[in-house]
């Protein structure tokens, strides 16, 4: 009987993911922003130690088909130097989105501005624009012709 447990332990309950959670060379290397290559290297550079506690082999005596233990995750995690700190970075987040809720009202108020000062100068322009019309108007209306003979004998001014 303890044969067969000993054979459960080693060959069945790493398959198991919801008891042991084991990952694939994949999985780790998504995981440490890192090639699957470089994690194969690593594997193979391990002592045996090492490998008895991170790695764990699919079939005994075969090194091509190996998944990674939740300890050997976390050993690749230190040794890449992702942390796992999603409280500090909801915090950041939150800061993050203060400050830029404070930014974009900011924004908010630098475009009303503008928009302000922008319907100003339209509105000089219209005014521009009527008094140059009145001016075109003035210098177009014809001088009141002078007949010849008053243009003749009349008056210098």
């Amino acid at each position: 009987m303890k044969h067969f447990e000993t054979y459960i332990e080693t060959y069945l309950k790493p398959y198991r993911k919801e008891l042991f959670y084991i990952f694939t060379v994949t999985e780790v290397a998504e995981i440490c922003g890192v090639s699957s290559q470089t994690i194969n290297k690593r594997i193979r550079n391990m002592t045996a130690e090492q490998l008895e506690k991170y790695v764990v082999f699919l079939k005994p005596n075969e090194t091509k088909l190996k998944q990674v233990s939740k300890q050997g995750l976390l050993f690749f995690k230190a040794v890449y130097g992702i942390t796992d700190e999603p409280h500090e970075e909801t915090k950041k987040d939150s800061n993050n989105n203060s400050a830029d809720s404070e930014v974009i009202a900011i924004l908010k108020e630098q475009i009303r501005i503008k928009d302000e000062q922008i319907a100003m100068l339209m509105e000089q322009n219209r005014n521009f624009q009527y008094l140059l019309n009145k001016a075109e108007e003035v210098k177009a209306l014809p001088e009141v012709k002078k007949s010849f003979l008053s243009r003749l004998f009349g008056r210098k001014e």
